[in-house]
């Protein structure tokens, strides 16, 4: 017998006590990346939960001797993910997300709360809200004893604020997930909208060598710092330029279509106030919309540095973060399903946008796998000293999820 949607929305409400309740513990594990603290303790709560659900997963982990190349700010602790699938056939939808979180504004946005049908805490929007939306989507058609005319695979990964080089990157290159996915549902916060593109990033350090002497014989030193400042004002008037490159893609906000270049978001140098500084550095995150080439971003960026190493300065950079821009075309049944569901549900058609940041769905993109994300949560929230998610947004995410699998494979 067909699952309907009556009986979808019956056992997401027999649910709801245990969805806010799960949510809430993912809340108060502070899975900080950087560096990556306390990966493992999530795993398996992850673990635990889909052993009872009677679901076949396993535990991916990074080489040890890997950890320094995949996770070079991860001071070496370990990066695990799960993966797992529910049903069986050919066609295969599959759900992703990632655990890590920013750093917190504070200790308490650990100490998860709920007030006025919002659920407060660091990652409450991006993305452990998301991932409840994974695991109960499956516990819901589980508990539905939906048959499905294919299979409903998943992910859960680390060091999606650092790239995802460990993680979700790890798995396709090292093939723990299929390459020959119809589509891929990522439930990050999206405010509503389906997201069906982001933009590229090339985030490196730029550090500068000096020569340390005292500050009374400082003819016999070179200082690092100000040699920084020389090129951080080359960098200015690169911005201006850089600023002033607009996509034709729809952003939300609409004020987000410039490209972008930020200098300093970390910086620092020397080693005290009377000593040359023999050391200094600025970070670089340049995001780019789809209309310009990572190739030509790189190659736009050295060429200044070139220019400067020329003079006699010497520069060393080191990229943590790098990823092309991506676009999943509206058209997609994946997207046409997608927003034919949500606006079922919500009463409203979605709009798509492209996403202002970097979004891991690139790397699904780059094999040729259509991915979009919709998920609970407001993007302006994510991050933010009172992050939130609307508890209602979770379950209307669950039931859309739930509806969107079973219209992609099958009945």
């Amino acid at each position: 017998m067909e699952t309907t949607v009556k009986q979808i929305r019956d056992c997401i409400n027999e649910l709801k006590d245990e969805i806010v309740e799960f949510t809430s513990r993912m809340i108060s594990i502070p899975t900080v990346n950087p560096p990556g603290k306390n990966y493992g303790e999530i795993v398996r709560l992850f673990s635990e939960k889909l052993s009872r659900m009677g679901i076949d997963w396993q535990e991916i982990h990074v080489p040890k001797e890997r950890l320094g190349e995949l996770a070079p700010k991860g001071e070496d602790l370990p990066r695990s993910s799960i993966v797992g699938h529910w049903g069986e056939g050919e066609k295969e939808v599959h759900l992703h997300g990632h655990y890590d979180v920013v750093p917190a504004a504070s200790a308490e946005q650990f100490h998860p709360r709920v007030s006025n049908g919002r659920l407060y805490g660091r990652g409450a929007a991006d993305m452990k809200g998301g991932l409840a939306v994974i695991l109960f989507t499956l516990q819901t058609l589980m508990k539905c004893e939906t048959k499905l005319n294919g299979t409903l695979s998943f992910s859960f990964t680390p060091d999606e604020e650092t790239g995802g080089t460990a993680g979700l990157k790890y798995l396709l290159d090292e093939g723990h997930i299929n390459r020959n996915i119809m589509g891929v549902l990522d439930p990050e916060p999206s405010g509503g909208d389906i997201i069906n593109g982001s933009r590229g990033a090339l985030s490196f350090d730029v550090v500068f060598k000096g020569r340390p002497s005292h500050v009374m014989l400082q003819h016999l030193g070179v200082n690092a710092f100000e040699k920084m400042i020389e090129v951080a004002d080359a960098f200015k008037v690169l911005r201006q330029e850089i600023e002033g490159r607009r996509t034709a893609y729809r952003t939300k906000p609409p004020e987000a279509n410039r490209s972008t270049l930020l200098l300093g978001g970390l910086s620092g140098g020397g080693t005290n106030f009377n000593i040359v500084p023999d050391r200094a550095f600025f970070t670089v995150d340049r995001r780019f919309n789809p209309e310009e080439k990572i190739e030509d971003v790189k190659k736009e960026l050295e060429e200044r540095l070139s220019f400067f190493r020329q003079e006699g300065i010497e520069i060393e950079t080191h990229v943590f973060q790098e990823g092309s821009a991506s676009y999943t075309n509206e058209d997609e049944p994946l997207c046409q399903i997608l927003s034919q569901v949500v606006g079922s549900v919500k009463g409203r058609k979605p709009e798509f946008f492209l996403c202002p940041g970097l979004l891991e769905t690139r790397f699904f993109v780059e094999t040729g796998i259509p991915a979009v994300i919709f998920g609970p949560g407001l993007l302006e929230e994510a991050h933010g000293p009172n992050e939130f998610v609307s508890i209602d947004d979770i379950f209307d995410c669950i039931e859309i999820f739930a509806l969107t699998a079973l219209e992609l494979l099958g009945r």
